[in-house]
């Protein structure tokens, strides 16, 4: 509103004023008034001092409306007040605006929240052995949370150098390979825990020769070693505890072939305890390279990763039976409480190759092989193959997939491998058929299927046959 109107409306509300009050104050007084017709001198008394008010009103409004007009003057030292236009006044507006928020402002800027919804059915049949009959149920998975980039304290030149995150999550705390949940227990509220809760420093100064960059995280984080391996080792849910370091390289570049490659190496803790034999940890070693590389067949070029990994189990074995939170187990046929396997160190090898043909789809395929190298029996080898078509990432798309595994009933540890194929228990073989449709950019309908045999007959019986729909919103 101009400051030229706040003086009309004054004007008009004093007019509407006087107006009023000549209706209604005179009948009160002629009524009042006695038969002397003295009431005639009152009422020119009334009408001075009427005049007299608004005269002063008019002053008053004069009065008021400089003192509005001082509103978009600004001082400048002892020059006095210089007037400034409109769009001077909202520039200098902002800037008290901003100076007065900088600090809630610089706290939001690099603060980003995310999560996900899924729900899901799930099906179940042909209990193969268990005199069980066919099973359905519907679950949900819920998981949010935020991450904030920060300054290094010891950085003067403001680069976002550390990382923090927390994100909560549905499903029982006592499963490390799940947080789904499923509806049941007549409407009971349903049980949210930490997923993850971690710090990520990444030296920006740490860039030399061929390293391109360094990383430390310390925590409870999403697995760091999923990159060069597959859910026949991990499943996707598994979040670790402790600390982990990698360093990224960048080896060699000569026009369309590129080699890149990174070391891993991680910390985690299994158990804590203070009775025999003690502590449950895992030392884990990675470290990959990445070829890029022109074929004939895409513009794009093609990119093939190969990984080595080394999982080195402390005192998983011994301490299993007492100590370490579990849902699924490798085998333990005497039944006291110590692994058959003895010892749990993998030895991985994992291969994968993506090309992206010209006016197609985009091709994925992948080769796992593992080996527990320190078991006492022979059941200690693993191996899965796969392939994907498609891509989902933007409404319309789709992707489809089919995977084959193969894990021996000590070659892995049964408590962190995908819980989907027979119910994540090794000494399995099976197929899986994977399908997506982003009907949004947020939005995704999903569903896979599984049908699984036991490798051995000494293996427990679960379900052999499994279907799943998702729906899963991101946000």
């Amino acid at each position: 509103m101009k400051l030229s109107k706040w003086g009309e409306m004054l004007k008009r509300q004093g007019i509407v004023a006087l107006v009023l009050t000549f209706m209604f104050t005179p009948n009160v007084v002629l009524a009042d008034a006695g038969p002397s017709g003295s009431s005639v001198s009152d009422l020119a008394e009334m009408v001075k001092d009427l005049q007299k008010t608004v005269k002063n009103q008019n002053q008053k409004i004069y009065e008021l409306e400089n003192k509005l007009s001082t509103v978009k003057m600004m001082p400048s030292g002892q020059a006095g007040v210089v007037a400034m236009t409109d769009e001077e006044f909202d520039a200098k507006f902002g800037q008290s605006m901003k100076k007065q928020y900088a600090e809630a402002s610089k706290w939001l800027k690099d603060l980003k929240f995310k999560g996900d919804l899924r729900l899901r059915y799930e099906g179940f049949g042909n209990h193969a052995g268990t005199g069980d009959t066919d099973r359905n149920r519907f679950r949900f998975r819920l998981r949010f949370g935020f991450e904030k980039q920060l300054d290094a304290p010891w950085d003067e030149e403001g680069n976002k150098d550390m990382t923090v995150g927390f994100y909560l999550a549905s499903g029982s705390a006592d499963d490390p390979t799940s947080t789904n949940q499923t509806f049941d227990s007549n409407f009971t509220g349903k049980p949210i825990s930490i997923d993850r809760a971690w710090a990520t420093y990444k030296p920006s100064w740490a860039k030399w020769g061929p390293i391109s960059g360094v990383e430390v995280t310390a925590g409870k984080f999403a697995n760091p070693f999923e990159q060069g391996s597959s859910k026949m080792v991990w499943d996707g849910d598994v979040r670790p505890e402790g600390i982990y370091e990698q360093i990224n390289l960048h080896l060699y570049k000569d026009g369309d072939f590129n080699i890149d490659g990174y070391v891993l190496a991680g910390q985690f803790v299994l158990d804590e305890s203070s009775s025999v034999p003690g502590d449950a940890n895992l030392f884990a070693f990675q470290g990959g390279l990445g070829f890029q590389f022109a074929t004939p067949l895409a513009k794009k070029p093609a990119k093939w990763l190969s990984a080595v990994s080394y999982y080195s189990f402390d005192d998983y074995d011994t301490d299993f039976g007492t100590g370490v939170s579990t849902t699924n187990t490798n085998l333990d046929i005497n039944g006291d409480g110590k692994l058959d396997a003895g010892d749990f160190e993998v030895v991985e090898l994992y291969n994968e190759l993506k090309i992206t043909p010209d006016n197609f789809l985009p091709v994925t395929s992948f080769l796992d092989l593992a080996k527990n190298v320190g078991s006492n029996g022979e059941n200690s080898n693993a191996w899965a193959l796969g392939a994907y078509l498609g891509s989902d990432k933007k409404q319309g798309e789709w992707k489809v997939g089919y995977e084959y595994r193969y894990i021996e009933a000590d070659a892995v540890a049964a408590t962190f491998n995908d819980s989907d194929l027979g119910d994540g228990f090794t000494d399995k073989k099976g197929h899986g058929f994977f399908g997506t449709y982003m009907l949004t950019d947020s939005l995704a309908l999903g569903a896979a299927a599984y049908i699984v045999e036991n490798i051995s007959s000494v293996s427990q019986d679960n379900q052999q046959r499994r279907l799943q729909l998702d729906l899963v919103w991101k946000f």
